[in-house]
């Protein structure tokens, strides 16, 4: 079984903003990794694309990707590791 990867949406965002991208990088990684989305990400990502046709790009691949469904436990837990990573001096952007 591949690795299962979620992307963070600044990956898209700086592959769209330079020009690139990024699901041709995953592409060459499909062999040994599987890639998923969730919500957030895509809200996060699609909502600074600028032009139509993109949008429709980027919506029709992650349609095709893992959706990692997010519930309260989820939101809990992620709220859980930011406190504690903030306390250690990791601030998430």
């Amino acid at each position: 079984m591949a690795n299962l990867i979620i992307p963070d949406s600044s990956i898209f965002i700086n592959a769209a903003r330079a020009g690139l991208d990024p699901f041709v990088e995953f592409g060459a990684h499909v062999e040994e990794c599987e890639f998923a989305t969730c919500g957030m990400i895509i809200l996060e990502v699609t909502r600074g694309l600028r032009f139509p046709k993109t949008l429709q790009s980027f919506r029709e691949r992650f349609a095709i990707m893992v959706y990692i469904p997010t519930t309260n436990q989820i939101w809990e837990r992620a709220s859980q590791l930011a406190w504690a990573l903030d306390r250690q001096g990791v601030v998430l952007p």
